[in-house]
């Protein structure tokens, strides 16, 4: 396992080829039950190298799996999660908190999001989308500082293309 870890990167492993290795472990509880792993270090080594190759393939097409439903999810949810709780008409976030995130978002380049209810206007998700992928950005080139949104995002990627690639199966 530590091999085919030290392959990928760590947000690759968990949320692209973990996905893959679930769905694939009755197949792999097989296979050993059944003694293909038994063969000599030459064959297991072959197979181990064809695992790599599989993992590093279909790991790709789970990603596009997970995104595929995510754009499906999001049009009935009616935007990005993230979009959604940012609007004045949700009340996830007591107005005071949501007017003091849009005021710290607002300090980003080229974000300008409302600060009242009255001030939202149909061009506001493209403010809030923009928000979220600065926010999302940032936190992956800032891994050391941002643990917990960056395990975060890991975990969301790998439900999404978890839930994608079952879908599929």
């Amino acid at each position: 396992m530590n091999k085919v870890k030290n392959f990928f990167d760590d947000f690759t492993f968990h949320a692209r080829v973990m996905p893959i290795m679930v769905v694939t472990m009755p197949i792999v509880i097989a296979a050993i039950s059944k003694g293909i792993l038994q063969g000599g270090w030459s064959e297991n080594i072959g197979l181990i190298l064809l695992s790599l190759v599989y993992f590093t393939m279909t790991s790709k097409i789970a990603r596009n799996l997970g995104k595929s439903y995510e754009k499906k999810m999001y049009q009935q949810l009616g935007g990005m999660p993230s979009t959604i709780v940012l609007r004045f008409s949700n009340d996830t976030f007591d107005e005071v908190t949501k007017k003091r995130y849009h005021k710290k978002l607002n300090q980003f380049d080229g974000l300008v999001l409302p600060l009242d209810a009255s001030d939202e206007t149909s061009d506001t998700d493209l403010q809030y989308i923009s928000a979220s992928n600065i926010l999302r950005n940032y936190a992956n080139s800032n891994r050391n500082k941002e643990q917990r949104v960056y395990q975060e995002l890991k975990e969301y990627n790998f439900w999404r293309n978890l839930y994608g690639t079952c879908r599929f199966y």
